[in-house]
């Protein structure tokens, strides 16, 4: 259980980490839909200790939806889904596939 805690951390951060290096622009286009969700996804990050800004939140949310060859996965539609989605993304994300990834945010 320990062990599980620590690799939700340690990917999350990773994640936000990769997602926010690749975020440039905080002027993403996106529908009022995707930017209720990207604010879902913010508030989620920062009740998982992480707080970030918007663009990043969005970023978090495409690369997770690039990871199932989608540009915007539904999931975000409420906090909680939110967040249960990163934890489950995060939690089976292991043996580097976000560090491996080649998402990048500026591609969308």
């Amino acid at each position: 259980m320990q062990q599980d805690v620590s690799d939700l951390r340690s990917n999350l951060s990773s994640l936000i980490d990769k997602c926010s290096d690749s975020c440039v622009d905080s002027r993403t286009s996106f529908d009022a839909i995707q930017r209720k969700q990207a604010v879902n996804v913010q508030i989620a990050l920062h009740e998982l200790g992480h707080d970030v800004n918007v663009a990043v939140a969005t970023a978090v949310w495409r690369h997770y939806s690039s990871s199932l060859m989608a540009s915007w996965m539904s999931g975000a539609e409420s906090i909680a889904s939110a967040k249960k989605t990163l934890v489950f993304y995060c939690m089976n994300t292991r043996h580097g596939g976000i560090e491996n990834s080649t998402f990048n945010a500026n591609d969308y």
